[in-house]
C-alpha cells in the first residue's frame, strides 16, 4: 500500500487508521476470494481515506474495488445511492461489503471525457446526470 496512505490514516484517525491499513491487505484479499477478482493494480489515491485497486471480474470484465477506513465516509449511504443511480451518472455498483468498507465498481474509461465533446453536448451529459443524481428515493410501503 502507498505510503501517503499510511500516513494520513494515521493523522487522521490515529490507531483507528493504523489498525485499517494494518488489515488492508487482507481486506483486499477476502474481497478478491468473495467475488473471484483478478487483481491488477492500484490506483492513484485521491483525496478520500481509501484505496482503489482495479481488478477484473470473472469472464474479465474490469472493475474497481473502493476499500474505505472506518468511519472515513458513511458507507452504507455510498453503496445505497450508487445502487439507486444504477450506474446512471455514476459508476454502476458491481458489489457492497459496507462493513467491511467495500465497494466494487465499474471501472469507468478515463479517456472518456465532457471536456472531448462540444459544450452543448456536455451540459446535456451534465444536466442529465444530476437530474438523475437529485432524484428521491422512492419510499416504501410498509409491508
Amino acid at each position: 500500500m502507498p505510503a501517503v496512505l499510511a500516513e494520513r490514516a494515521s493523522t487522521d484517525r490515529g490507531a483507528d487508521g493504523r489498525n485499517w491499513v494494518r488489515q488492508l491487505p487482507d481486506i483486499i484479499t477476502g474481497a478478491q476470494h468473495r467475488w473471484s477478482l483478478g487483481l491488477e493494480a492500484v490506483l492513484p489515491l485521491g483525496k478520500e481515506l481509501s484505496v482503489l485497486v482495479a481488478v477484473t471480474m470473472p469472464g474479465s470484465s474490469p472493475a474497481v474495488l473502493k476499500a474505505s477506513c472506518p468511519n472515513a465516509r458513511p458507507r452504507r449511504e455510498a453503496a445505497a445511492a450508487l445502487a439507486r443511480w444504477a450506474g446512471q451518472g455514476a459508476a454502476a455498483l458491481l458489489g457492497a461489503d459496507p462493513d467491511r468498507g467495500l465497494l466494487l465498481l465499474e471501472r469507468l474509461a478515463p479517456d472518456r471525457s465532457l471536456l472531448a465533446v462540444n459544450d452543448t453536448r456536455a451540459l446535456l451529459v451534465a444536466a442529465d446526470t444530476l437530474q438523475v443524481r437529485c432524484r428521491r428515493p422512492h419510499r416504501r410501503s410498509p409491508r
